[in-house]
């Protein structure tokens, strides 16, 4: 989900829906680290990563992707769910999780150790699950080209390929991991 500070609205003239925001805070969410748990009741939010500015705001104005640069606002997952409403204050937890590395490309190889055996990842979920967009695809040949060292990099597929053997993988033992 997307967590925005309510600042940033304010200071760039749009909306939650516009960024396609999940959650406004009256708080600078750019200050979080990867790993913070952010709690609202019983709500429980682990921060992930800064969220990259894509062209999809350039719909709502023309230069606002290059305005908002930094100031996209933060990914979260929800570690346990609760009742979100309007008002409530949010508590950041003393124990906070383990840290995503801050480059795409090393959350690639951090990703492909965690591969299941007998499993494969299409470039498609692989970006996901390192949350990049998809055009990041393109780049992943000579990232996986790199990084060798006995990381699993010949079982991330192209979808649609029916001869691959092994089970598709979502990826969600890679965040389940760290948030035990």
């Amino acid at each position: 989900m997307l967590v925005l500070s309510r600042g940033v609205l304010e200071r760039f003239g749009v909306t939650a829906a516009d960024l396609r925001a999940n959650l406004v805070v009256d708080a600078d969410v750019a200050a979080l680290a990867s790993g913070t748990v952010v709690r609202f009741g019983a709500l429980r939010l682990r921060i992930t990563l800064a969220c990259e500015t894509c062209s999809r705001v350039e719909r709502v104005r023309e230069g606002l992707m290059r305005e908002l640069r930094g100031s996209r606002g933060v990914l979260a997952r929800v570690l346990s769910d609760g009742e979100l409403r309007a008002g409530m204050t949010g508590t950041i937890e003393r124990r906070s999780l383990p840290a995503l590395p801050e480059q795409w490309q090393d959350r690639v190889a951090e990703v492909l150790a965690q591969l299941p055996e007998r499993n494969v990842v299409t470039y498609a979920r692989l970006a996901e699950i390192v949350g990049v967009q998809a055009s990041y695809c393109r780049a992943l040949p000579a990232v996986l080209a790199k990084i060798g060292g006995g990381l699993p990099v010949e079982r991330v597929v192209r979808a649609g390929l029916g001869d691959v053997r092994g089970e598709l993988w979502d990826g969600v033992s890679y965040y389940r991991s760290a948030e035990a």
